[in-house]
């Protein structure tokens, strides 16, 4: 069973305390280019294989989780540390990604960073980011936010 979210957008269920709405229709900033405004409702589906809580809401996994599958050369290299340790080094390879469903209308993914680097074509992916914090800055426990992956530089 896919464990989902239902996340509703500004038009359907405005909430006052994260954007400045006017009304139960309208974001007041009134700009169609608003990104803190989402187009549906729409459902979020986390393909991470641990529990993600961002603004107080937990989403749980949905097994199989998708990854980066690689290839891990043991290189034989190593570095040491003052204190006398030895950190071994391998070298990575990341390849194909797998468990990541095909994009779906009115459906989000939460997935890892790795896995959203690797589909720089798909808008559908979102990354937990940020450690959300208190009035006072106190870390709260979750993200600050979801964020989506752009691979072009922002001029």
């Amino acid at each position: 069973m896919i464990d989902e979210t239902e996340i509703r957008d500004a038009i359907t269920d405005p909430d006052p305390d994260w954007h400045p709405w006017y009304g139960a229709e309208h974001c007041s900033c009134g700009e169609d280019w608003c990104s803190l405004r989402a187009s549906s409702v729409m459902r979020l589906v986390n393909l991470t294989p641990h529990p993600v809580t961002v603004g107080g809401v937990t989403i749980e996994p949905t097994a199989p989780a998708a990854r980066v599958e690689e290839i891990v050369d043991d290189v034989g290299a190593e570095i040491s540390t003052p204190n006398g340790g030895i950190i071994p080094i391998a070298d990575v390879y990341p390849q194909q990604v797998v468990n990541l469903p095909a994009p779906q209308d009115g459906v989000a993914y939460v997935v890892s960073r790795a896995v959203a680097l690797a589909c720089p074509d798909r808008d559908d992916l979102y990354v937990p980011d940020g450690r959300a914090r208190d009035a006072s800055g106190q870390q709260t426990g979750g993200a600050a936010r979801l964020v989506q992956i752009r691979t072009n530089r922002r001029a």
